[in-house]
């Protein structure tokens, strides 16, 4: 039996709804794997619309929140010139969430005072990632050293004449 038109409408819509959030969640486990998209390219028209070039639809900023909470990098570029736009968009979201979550200041504020420490905890953890790579390095010299040390003494212990068993006097 079939339905009547006047739901044929509605039921294609809700069908079109479930397959675009459908597909919007599967581009977003897609950007979660590994060896997925590194990064997103969001163009943004004259009339500050945004476009996902991955899923060839307009976007949000609340969407491409989303994104950057899940750990994709986004890149926003202007459609006319090509210009950078990135800085830009993820400073309006930032506006956005700081005006949403009234306990942010203190994290914003201590961002602006000391933009520096960020770079220091980079910076703190190339150091430390320097003195693994040279703890590295000196395992393996002790490891090398250490098999060469094992081997010099089987080698020394299979050439050395073996002690000859004591005769018993005869009586």
């Amino acid at each position: 039996m079939s339905q009547p038109s006047r739901h044929k409408g509605s039921i294609s819509r809700l069908l079109g709804e479930a397959v675009d959030g459908a597909a919007g969640r599967v581009e977003g486990i897609i950007d979660r794997l590994p060896g997925g998209r590194s990064e997103r390219v969001i163009k943004r028209y004259a009339n500050r619309k945004l476009y996902d070039t991955s899923t060839g639809a307009f976007t949000t900023l609340a969407r491409l929140e989303e994104l950057v909470r899940d750990g994709v990098d986004v890149k926003v570029i202007d459609h006319e010139t090509g210009d950078d736009l990135t800085q830009e968009t993820l400073g309006q979201i930032a506006d956005r969430v700081a005006r949403s979550d009234r306990d942010s200041g203190p994290v914003l504020s201590s961002f602006i005072r000391s933009p520096g420490l960020v770079a220091q905890a980079i910076e703190a953890d190339e150091e430390t990632k320097q003195e693994l790579l040279e703890l590295r390095e000196q395992v393996a010299q002790l490891t090398e050293l250490v098999g060469q040390l094992v081997a010099d003494k089987a080698d020394k212990a299979a050439t050395s004449p073996r002690p000859r068993p004591k005769r018993r006097p005869t009586s």
